[in-house]
């Protein structure tokens, strides 16, 4: 009954998916579709400190190679990013699913809000602009495993627009220079839920992290504080990461930690355990 249902859907003139399907027989390169209750973000990105675990940024700017873990190598440029700026812009990435890259996306202010299981209200509204803007700010350049550079572009490539109305129109696109980044197998899958449910800071940074990882390894407690990009003291730093990793074993994210000779190893759970 299904497929009869998909075929004629495919059949009708107007079938959004006989469009995808035209455009990907033409060879159009679309954003990777995935379930609604999942996020997806490259693993480079959340192997690094481009998203950092700060709280406070002010003006702070970055210019050059971000500390990270991974093989490649990610410069920034513009305002230093946090873990909910990072929020901000996997929803966009969610509601660019199956979009040709370099078009336009339309979208208003208070679908994002909503999406971001936000209540509405203009301070709402006035910090998510102040968001968009950094992220729009923002250039990255990446040098991949086997050489390739990307970039410089910026995470989003946002239209002028009246930001900060409720119903006001946003209209953005993500870099066709980026879209090497956007294929599934380098890309980390993320619980909207759980995302969403813990604090933005040292706390979501690991979970990504975590999740960008399939085996257990460990690592120096050092890199770990580095590749964050926290600004706590080393002393602050270790009592912040202690209370997240047992905040992530209670959501069974992980299965077990350890913080032993300044080596710090993370046992992570099967992500159907989530919870």
């Amino acid at each position: 009954m299904q497929e009869c249902m998909r075929q004629q859907e495919y059949r009708s003139e107007k079938s959004p998916l006989r469009l995808i399907m035209e455009r990907v027989e033409a060879g159009v390169q679309l954003m990777p579709d995935w379930h609604d209750d999942t996020l997806m973000v490259p693993n480079c990105l959340v192997r690094s400190a481009l998203f950092s675990c700060r709280r406070r940024t002010g003006q702070e700017w970055t210019d050059g190679e971000v500390a990270g873990c991974g093989r490649e190598v990610v410069i920034a440029q513009g305002p230093v990013l946090q873990q909910y700026d990072l929020l901000v812009w996997l929803e966009m990435l969610q509601m660019a699913r199956l979009r040709a890259f370099g078009e336009p996306i339309t979208i208003t202010m208070h679908r994002l809000i909503r999406a971001l299981g936000l209540t509405n209200s203009g301070q709402r509204y006035d910090s998510l602009a102040r968001r968009l803007l950094r992220l729009s700010e923002t250039r990255i350049t990446v040098t991949t495993t086997d050489g390739r550079v990307l970039g410089p572009a910026p995470l989003i490539l946002l239209e002028p627009a009246s930001l900060g109305q409720s119903e006001c129109p946003i209209t953005y696109r993500l870099s066709p220079q980026l879209q090497t980044l956007f294929q599934l197998n380098g890309m980390t899958r993320l619980s909207r839920q759980v995302l969403h449910a813990l604090p933005s800071g040292t706390g979501s940074w690991l979970y990504a992290y975590i999740r960008s990882h399939q085996r257990p390894y460990p690592v120096k407690f050092a890199s770990i504080r580095a590749w964050s990009g926290s600004s706590l003291s080393v002393s602050d730093f270790k009592r912040s990461l202690l209370a997240e990793l047992a905040r992530l074993k209670m959501r069974h994210i992980l299965r077990d930690f350890s913080l032993d000779a300044g080596l710090v190893t993370l046992m992570p759970m099967a992500f159907s355990s989530e919870g």
